[in-house]
């Protein structure tokens, strides 16, 4: 069994080598992840995995990257696509 891990990194635009920086690692999915998309807005995170669960996080404030919500279980198959709605 693989386990899916997502890699939170920023890169800094103005600088010329584009180094990046490390912010978080996820390593809650059981599975390999084979889908990752933020909110319109940008305050949240959903990962979907081939553990059939959906995980959300906050992307900002003392709870940032860590599974605020509880996975969103009970699909039937593995989770290859997410959309946001316009509104979040």
């Amino acid at each position: 069994m693989k386990e899916g891990v997502v890699m939170i990194i920023t890169a800094d635009p103005k600088e010329n080598d584009m180094s990046m920086q490390k912010l978080k690692v996820i390593t809650k999915c059981k599975r390999w992840v084979s889908e990752i998309k933020f909110s319109p807005d940008g305050t949240k995170l959903l990962v979907g995995a081939h553990d059939q669960r959906i995980y959300m996080y906050e992307t900002a404030g003392p709870k940032a990257y860590r599974n605020v919500y509880r996975p969103m279980l009970k699909h039937s198959s593995a989770i290859t696509h997410i959309d946001w709605s316009a509104d979040s």
